[in-house]
């Protein structure tokens, strides 16, 4: 009796990635649809020495991969059976990474002629590695003034040498610091104070 053909890699495998979820799919490889089923393994370990998650045996050759961590990377590796329960060996589809949480915006503070604090707070990420990017403009962002990169477990970023009474926007973004950035989250703009004559 013939087991099921092995699943291919598509070129593509990863889809719909966002904070805590993603798509992932793979080729039947000439498997009928009917009697072959998968079955999908999920780690955050290359070697899949700890599963994430498992999904199976389902008989679609795509899955959602839900309730998992932001800012992570997930391997995934998937197998097939045939309608008389033969097992084929696992076959990794390669890995993808979930997307960083955008920081929670909070107000500004130390309001003063040319500088200002901008603060956040971060509920989402891994306060022992995420890093920051904060930046302020006075257009709406069409140039930077000022970009200051900011350190993991520090939520604020002072911008100094600016101009008085000039309204400003800020702005922060997450990073792991390996490429992996969070979207934009806009700060309450301020206006500097107006020098004494």
């Amino acid at each position: 009796t013939s087991r099921a053909a092995p699943v291919a890699v598509p070129a593509q495998p990863f889809s719909n990635l966002i904070l805590t979820s993603f798509t992932v799919t793979w080729l039947g490889n000439g498997n009928p649809g009917q009697n072959t089923s998968f079955y999908v393994d999920v780690s955050s370990m290359s070697d899949f020495s700890v599963s994430t998650q498992t999904i199976g045996w389902i008989l679609q050759t795509t899955t959602d991969v839900t309730n998992i961590a932001n800012g992570t990377t997930y391997y995934v590796r998937v197998k097939a059976r045939n309608a008389l329960n033969l097992e084929t060996y696992y076959v990794t589809l390669g890995s993808t990474r979930t997307l960083m949480g955008p920081p929670v915006g909070a107000q500004p503070s130390s309001v003063n002629v040319t500088s200002f604090t901008s603060n956040w707070s971060d509920p989402y990420n891994d306060p022992a590695s995420t890093q920051y990017q904060a930046q302020v403009s006075s257009d709406s962002f069409a140039t930077i003034t000022w970009t200051s990169n900011v350190a993991a477990g520090v939520y604020a970023a002072t911008f100094v040498n600016l101009s008085s009474n000039t309204l400003y926007s800020h702005r922060v973004r997450a990073t792991d610091g390996i490429g992996s950035w969070s979207p934009w989250t806009t700060l309450t703009s301020t206006y500097t104070r107006t020098a004494i004559p």
